[in-house]
């Protein structure tokens, strides 16, 4: 299982997907409210559930 941390210096998840690759999502926080505002998976990773991964561990 890809393990998910959070950069709360920089307001990123990054999800460390097995072959040492990482995936983020940035966000912005507003009156407690937490607004995804990009998200990046390697070119090689597109298309295998990874966005989705990190989106769901992210939530």
């Amino acid at each position: 299982m890809n393990e998910l941390k959070h950069d709360t210096d920089n307001r990123r998840y990054i999800l460390k997907v097995e072959d040492g690759q990482e995936a983020y999502v940035s966000y912005s926080l507003d009156d407690k409210k937490m607004n995804l505002t990009y998200s990046f998976v390697p070119n090689e990773l597109r298309g295998q559930g990874v966005g989705k991964e990190l989106v769901e561990k992210t939530f």
